[in-house]
């Protein structure tokens, strides 16, 4: 906190805290970033995990957090992102999970950039590139 450095936003409801959503540049993350074999690109910001308190769930509220880190991030300039999302299986107990589901991307307007069976990777562009001087 001190360097000014946060790696992901609260959303508040009724002034407590009931969702998180972890979201820095990407290289910053080392873990995912070697974990997927991803090129190093510091424009782009990940998304990587997202977490309602568990009675706060089925409401929307992930969808809304997802909608603020966007902004907040399209606000600080941020070009890109890339949401490590989660497969789910039919009927699977996702209360323990803390990543979200691939459809919160779709719906988020994210398209599908690396296919995997469990832990597909989506992207959104969020601010045009600037143009070369």
């Amino acid at each position: 906190f001190a360097a000014g450095q946060s790696d992901g936003f609260l959303l508040y409801r009724g002034g407590k805290a009931v969702g998180w959503c972890q979201s820095a540049p990407r290289d910053s993350l080392p873990l995912l970033v070697r974990g997927r074999n991803l090129p190093p690109d510091p424009a782009v910001w990940a998304i990587s995990c997202l977490v309602l308190v568990p009675e706060e769930k089925g409401l929307g509220l992930s969808h809304e957090l997802l909608r603020r880190v966007l902004a907040a991030l399209r606000k600080r300039g941020v070009a890109r992102v890339q949401a490590f999302a989660c497969r789910y299986g039919p009927g699977e107990d996702t209360s323990s999970f803390i990543e979200f589901p691939e459809s919160l991307c779709r719906d988020a307007g994210m398209t599908l950039e690396q296919d995997h069976p469990m832990r597909p990777i989506y992207g959104l562009a969020l601010s045009p590139p600037t143009p070369p001087a």
